[in-house]
């Protein structure tokens, strides 16, 4: 049995592509705007987490913990106030978890089962506070 190069090998499943630049429109592919190592990196701080149908993943509000990259399923975002209005759907390789002032802004409920990376905010704000770059 013959290994490719580690080089070549696909990296985890971390994604963070960019919606406008197709590289293969006719398969659908985007363009991962990580290399394999930054890919790894995020990697080694994230854990996989699973969330049911219906689960609420955070609320408006508190305090936030970490952010999110999607492996499978959807989630809805909605504004969590009186009103509950959806403002987007996220699908597989979308993150979420984005806070201000270190607060969600958002509500996120699993509407399918979820699988997701869970990225720390302390873990991820010490990693690139080393690696501007990433």
């Amino acid at each position: 049995m013959t290994r490719e190069p580690s080089s070549r090998r696909p990296g985890p499943s971390i994604l963070a592509v960019d919606p406008w630049v197709s590289v293969n429109r006719s398969k659908g592919r985007m363009h991962q705007v990580l290399s394999n190592e930054e890919r790894v990196q995020l990697a080694t701080i994230a854990s996989v987490v699973r969330f049911k149908r219906g689960a609420e993943i955070y609320r408006s509000g508190q305090q936030a913990g970490a952010m999110f990259n999607i492996i499978s399923g959807v989630v809805k975002v909605y504004s969590g106030d009186d009103t509950d209005h959806i403002t987007a759907f996220l699908f597989p390789g979308d993150l979420f978890g984005l806070s201000e002032e270190g607060t969600y802004t958002n509500s996120v409920e699993a509407v399918t089962p979820v699988i997701a990376y869970q990225l720390p905010t302390s873990a991820l704000r010490a990693r690139l506070s080393r690696d501007a770059i990433l």
